[in-house]
C-alpha cells in the first residue's frame, strides 16, 4: 500500500471517529435537556395541587373545583403540562368563571410553588321578576340583571317585578341602568315616607312606566323620565295637606310622574 493512500485511510478513520463523538455528543446534549424539561416541567412541586375557593358554599366550591381541575389536564405545546404554574393557563380559569352568571366578581392569582387562590363574590338576590303571563321568572341583583332563574312568585320578603313584556332577559339587565336605578332609589325613597317597604312593582308594556305597590295601600306610578327628588318631595308635601291626608285609606294611586303636580286617584 502507498503511502498515499495509507494517508487516505487515516484520514477517514479520523473521519469517521469524529462523527460518531459529535452523534454521542448530541445524544448526551438531548438527553441533559430532556432531563433538565423532566425535572423543570413535571417536577410535582411546581405543578397546581391545591385549589383555594373562597366566597362559595361547599357544594358550589366542590363543583367548580372539579371543573378546573378538569381545564388543567393534559399537555400544551406538545409538552408541557397545562397545570405547570409557570405555564398554567390563568385566562382559561377566567374564561370559566366568567361563564357563571352568579358571580359578580372573581379573582385568581397563583401562589408559587403550588397553590392556585380564587376569590369569588356572588351576587346577591334584589328581586324576584317574572313575566306577567308567569312563564319566566328571574332572580336579579341589585343593578337588575337576571342572573339564574328562580321558581314562581310566592309572596315572600323578597321584592317582586311583575313584567308586561314578553322578552327573555335571562342574563341580560332588564332595563337600562339608569331606568333601574331610579326605581331603585325610589323604592327606597317612597318605603321611608310612606313607613311601608315597597313589595311589589309592575312595569307595563311600554318598559318606561312603573307601578309600585307597598305591602298595603294605594300605589304609585313613575316613569323613566321621574325626577326623584321633586316627585319624593311631591308626595311628602301631598300626604300631609289636602284631600289626600283627609281621606288616605281611600286612595287608589298617586301618580309621581310630573314635576309640578301630583295626580291621585280615590
Amino acid at each position: 500500500m502507498s503511502l498515499r493512500q495509507d494517508l487516505l485511510k487515516t484520514s477517514h478513520r479520523r473521519h469517521q471517529r469524529g462523527i460518531v463523538i459529535k452523534v454521542l455528543f448530541g445524544i448526551g446534549i438531548l438527553g441533559i435537556a430532556s432531563a433538565v424539561a423532566t425535572l423543570l416541567f413535571y417536577v410535582p412541586s411546581l405543578r397546581a395541587s391545591t385549589i383555594n375557593i373562597s366566597g362559595l358554599d361547599k357544594i358550589d366550591e366542590k363543583e367548580l373545583r372539579a371543573e378546573i381541575l378538569g381545564a388543567l389536564e393534559g399537555i400544551k405545546w406538545l409538552i408541557i403540562p397545562r397545570d405547570h404554574m409557570l405555564f398554567l393557563p390563568k385566562k382559561n380559569i377566567e374564561d370559566i368563571l366568567s361563564g357563571k352568571y352568579r358571580f359578580r366578581d372573581f379573582e385568581v392569582k397563583k401562589e408559587f410553588p403550588s397553590t392556585l387562590d380564587i376569590s369569588i363574590t356572588e351576587r346577591k338576590t334584589w328581586a324576584i321578576w317574572c313575566s306577567e303571563n308567569g312563564n319566566s321568572c328571574l332572580l336579579l341583583d341589585e343593578g337588575g340583571f337576571a342572573f339564574d332563574k328562580s321558581a314562581a312568585l310566592s309572596g315572600g320578603v323578597i321584592l317582586s317585578i311583575v313584567d308586561a313584556r314578553e322578552d327573555d332577559f335571562l342574563h341580560k339587565n332588564i332595563l337600562p341602568p339608569e331606568d333601574f336605578n331610579k326605581i331603585s332609589r325610589m323604592t327606597e325613597g317612597i318605603a321611608k315616607i310612606i313607613q311601608s317597604d315597597i313589595v311589589k312593582i309592575y312595569i307595563k308594556k311600554d318598559g318606561e312606566t312603573y307601578y309600585l305597590y307597598p305591602k298595603n295601600g294605594f300605589y304609585m306610578i313613575i316613569d323613566a323620565e321621574t325626577d326623584i327628588e321633586k316627585s319624593l318631595e311631591n308626595l311628602s308635601l301631598a300626604l300631609r295637606s289636602g284631600e289626600i291626608k283627609e281621606k288616605s285609606n281611600a286612595l287608589e294611586y298617586v301618580d309621581l310622574r310630573f314635576p309640578d303636580k301630583v295626580f291621585y286617584k280615590f
